[in-house]
């Protein structure tokens, strides 16, 4: 590979295990896998990106949730530290990976616009800007498994759950003017073209809200 481009494929997990209430049988549980199925190569198939970096080429990395949030712009999630943005990569080591929250509320126009709701991509073109005014590296996180900041919340509680991975991933609008598919085409888009890019994170932790938190095995 020498010196060019990797190719760089961050998959994660994704968890689904269907209750013994809520399993089925014949056409209904064919319909189920191979909508599973499809989500499993949406995951896969959306995450491989290249990046100027060689192979074993040693990064420091860190979350900043944050960064996009200007509530006077969109609906972002957290502490607004927007007017920080600059000086916050100014001060890392170059080439610092960042992974921080790009799902679609922080592409969202706020109450405080003139047309909430609708599209707006200020604040995450600012993001993108500054870490490669400073040559530094994101991972954006398209979706979150959680009810935290991301507006898709199905019973029972706080996760997404089967209605969103057997389908309402491509029709749920409840994050913002999007559905969830239709977001990470139009972000990736927008910035696969920046030296700013280092992978896509497609969402965090990805299960089904009916799949137990299971241990890891001790080692």
């Amino acid at each position: 590979m020498g010196d060019g481009p990797s190719r760089l494929i961050l998959v994660g997990n994704f968890q689904c295990r269907v209750s013994p209430a809520l399993r089925l049988t014949g056409d209904d549980m064919k319909r189920r896998l191979i909508a599973f199925a499809v989500l499993g190569a949406l995951a896969v198939g959306l995450l491989a990106v290249t990046v100027g970096a060689s192979p074993g080429h040693p990064f420091v990395g860190l979350n900043a949730y944050e960064l996009a949030t200007d509530y006077g712009v969109n609906n972002g999630c957290g502490t607004d530290i927007h007017t920080s943005t600059d000086a916050f990569f100014a001060s890392l080591p170059t080439d610092t990976v960042v992974r921080f929250w790009a799902m679609q509320p922080f592409g969202t126009a706020s109450d405080n616009t003139a047309d909430p709701g609708s599209l707006t991509w200020g604040p995450l073109d600012s993001v993108f800007a500054a870490a490669a005014k400073y040559g530094d590296k994101l991972i954006p996180v398209l979706a979150n498994q959680w009810g935290d900041c991301d507006g898709v919340d199905e019973a029972p509680g706080v996760q997404l759950g089967h209605a969103f991975y057997s389908g309402g991933y491509r029709s749920n609008t409840s994050e913002g003017p999007l559905p969830y598919w239709q977001w990470v085409k139009d972000i990736v888009a927008r910035y696969a073209s920046s030296p700013a890019v280092y992978a896509w994170n497609r969402s965090t932790s990805p299960r089904c809200a009916t799949s137990p938190r299971r241990r890891r095995p001790r080692t």
